[in-house]
């Protein structure tokens, strides 16, 4: 049985659609939240009425958390992009995997408390991976196809398990979305733009974000939009790079911005008195 997951990664901004016709508010008491970018330091933040309660940085090496999980057990699993790992709320690190040369991952998901699946970026392929946390045994790997050319670093940035067993993988670089069995075969796939971070919401529908700027949900059965939203929707905010998307229990979505760090020309137009939106 995999074990639940309580809250997934990413900056968040919170909002309700129709998005014109709402009062925002940047009051961080809204929501209680695990909090985790991709930033410079891998860093893991949880905020509990507006605090910060708990704060993490993992000294070991460098990267960037694209994708990581607060567990039912208050641990953390957490894809860094050269390495995996899981930490408890002691800070302690409870087991970790370093990712080959020249591959990348950035998406995981755990199967009970002794396996998880992530997505390896590499070229000229990437590959579906189930790993045994303890014994480092890869147990099943298929291989998943890319863009020719595509660098393993912008190839695949989400999979999500189905209540049916099955793997929605967001495949960025091929425009994307695909579901597959645990043998690696093709259940089903959309060709939808530049795919970031899907999921298969309760009422069945799908809901993905694209790095075109948008966040939708369609009906599976028939390809349609049921809801929709851009960054030109949200003219209060300065949103620069849509990312993660999740779906409240009330309705309302949650939405991940990504703001660039790295690059000194775009980290030099930083302003205090008016920052993106996270």
């Amino acid at each position: 049985e995999m074990r639940k997951i309580a809250w997934l990664a990413g900056t968040v901004l919170s909002l309700s659609a129709p998005a014109v016709a709402q009062e925002f508010s940047t009051d961080l008491a809204r929501h209680d939240l695990f909090y985790s970018g991709a930033q410079i330091d891998i860093r893991l933040t949880r905020l509990q009425g507006g605090e910060i309660t708990w704060d993490y940085v993992n000294e070991r090496g460098w990267g960037e958390v694209s994708d990581a999980i607060l567990l039912d057990d208050g641990n953390i699993l957490v894809a860094s992009m050269f390495n995996i790992f899981e930490v408890n709320p002691d800070k302690q690190i409870m087991w970790h995997y370093d990712i080959p040369l020249r591959r990348e991952v950035h998406t995981i998901q755990p199967i009970g408390k002794d396996r998880v699946v992530f997505v390896e970026n590499a070229k000229p392929y990437a590959r579906v991976v189930v790993l045994n946390v303890w014994t480092k045994e890869r147990e099943r790997e298929f291989e998943v196809p890319v863009r020719f050319g595509a660098s393993a670093h912008g190839q695949f940035r989400c999979c999500r398990l189905t209540p049916r067993g099955t793997l929605l993988v967001a495949n960025t670089t091929l425009g994307r979305i695909t579901e597959y069995d645990c043998d690696g075969k093709t259940v089903t796939e959309w060709k939808v733009p530049s795919p970031w971070d899907v999921k298969e919401l309760a009422n069945g529908h799908i809901l993905f974000t694209s790095n075109a700027g948008f966040v939708r949900e369609f009906d599976p059965s028939t390809g349609e939009t049921v809801w929709e939203i851009r960054m030109r929707d949200i003219p209060g905010f300065r949103m620069t790079s849509l990312q993660r998307a999740w779906r409240l229990p009330d309705g309302n979505t949650i939405i991940g911005n990504w703001y660039n760090s790295w690059s000194s020309r775009d980290f030099a137009k930083f302003n205090p008195a008016n920052p993106p939106a996270q």
